[in-house]
C-alpha cells in the first residue's frame, strides 16, 4: 500500500490480463445491449418517444482499479452486497464522466497502466484531469460506434424453464474454461480485439490517420499550445466522418479560455467532475 492510501498491484501477467478482461467485458455488454432485440422494443414505446424523440437504451461505464470492502445490506427479505472505498467512488465518477465526454466507456489511467501492452494499444488518451487537489490522473477510452449493429432476429422458439437452466449452465462452463485458460496463460484474452466479429464492427469507423491526428491535437493541448491544438482537433471530426465528442470536449474547454493556456497551466486541468 502506498503512503497516500493508494493500491500499488505487482507487475505480474495475470493482473494485466484480468485489467484486459475487464475492459473488454464491459465492451461486450456495450455490443449486446446496442443489439439486443429485448432492449429494442423500447425504442418503439411511445411513452418514451413522446417524451425523448430516438430514444434509446443507453449506458455509461466507468473502470477503475483499487481495494474496496464488502458488506451486506438488506432487510431479512432481501439482501445484497455493497462496495465501499475512495476506488468505488472514483469508479461511479469516471461513469458520470461518460456523459461529459459522450462516450460510453471511460476508463482511469491506473487501470490502463496495469493492462497488457496489447490491451492498452486499443486505449485512447482523450484527457488529465485531477481528480484531487495536485493529483491528476490521465482517462482514456476504448473507441466503438454503438450504431453500427443491426437489432437481432427474435428467437425462433422460446426456451422452457429447463432449457434455458441448461443454456446458462453451458455458456458459463464455456466461460469457466476460457478464463482458466487466460488465468494460466494460456491464452491472451486481448486477443479478441481481433478475433470478435462485435468489437471489430464497433471499432471499424476508427482507422489510423484518426487515431494519428487526434494523438497530435492531443499532445499540443497538454503542452499548452492551444491555437495549434484548435487546428489539429477541428480536423478529427473530417476524417472520422461523424461527431467526435472527447475532441469537442476539450475543444469547448479551451474556446472558455479564448484558446490561450492560462498562464498557470500545468498540463492538466482542474476539475470536479
Amino acid at each position: 500500500e502506498l503512503p497516500n492510501g493508494d493500491m500499488e498491484l505487482k507487475k505480474l501477467e495475470r493482473v494485466s490480463q484480468i485489467a484486459d478482461m475487464a475492459v473488454l467485458s464491459f465492451l461486450k455488454i456495450i455490443s449486446k445491449s446496442n443489439k439486443s432485440f429485448a432492449l429494442s422494443k423500447y425504442r418503439d414505446m411511445e411513452v418514451l418517444t413522446n417524451r425523448m424523440p430516438n430514444y434509446r437504451v443507453r449506458i455509461g461505464y466507468g473502470l477503475h482499479v483499487g481495494w474496496s470492502i464488502e458488506g451486506a445490506i438488506g432487510s431479512d427479505f432481501k439482501i445484497d452486497a455493497s462496495y465501499l472505498s475512495p476506488h468505488v467512488n472514483m469508479a461511479a465518477r469516471l461513469e458520470g464522466g461518460t456523459k461529459m465526454y459522450g462516450i460510453p466507456l471511460l476508463v482511469s489511467g491506473p487501470l490502463v497502466d496495469i493492462m497488457t501492452p496489447h490491451g492498452q494499444s486499443y486505449m485512447r488518451h482523450i484527457d488529465i484531469i485531477t481528480v484531487s487537489p495536485n493529483n491528476p490522473m490521465s482517462l482514456y477510452t476504448c473507441d466503438v460506434d454503438i450504431n453500427v449493429f443491426e437489432i437481432e432476429a427474435p428467437p425462433a422458439r422460446m426456451l422452457n424453464k429447463q432449457q434455458k437452466k441448461v443454456k446458462r449452465f453451458r455458456e458459463r462452463m464455456a466461460r469457466d474454461i476460457l478464463k482458466e485458460k487466460v488465468m494460466n496463460n494460456e491464452y491472451q484474452v486481448s486477443t479478441l480485439y481481433e478475433s470478435d466479429k462485435d468489437l471489430q464492427l464497433m471499432r471499424s469507423p476508427f482507422k489510423k490517420d484518426f487515431y494519428q491526428a487526434f494523438e497530435k491535437g492531443f499532445k499540443l493541448y497538454i503542452d499548452g499550445n492551444w491555437t495549434e491544438a484548435k487546428i489539429e482537433l477541428d480536423k478529427i471530426e473530417m476524417i472520422k466522418k461523424q461527431p467526435d465528442y472527447p475532441s469537442r470536449t476539450i475543444l469547448d474547454f479551451m474556446q472558455e479560455h479564448n484558446f490561450k493556456a492560462p498562464s498557470d497551466w500545468k498540463h492538466y486541468r482542474e476539475t470536479n467532475a
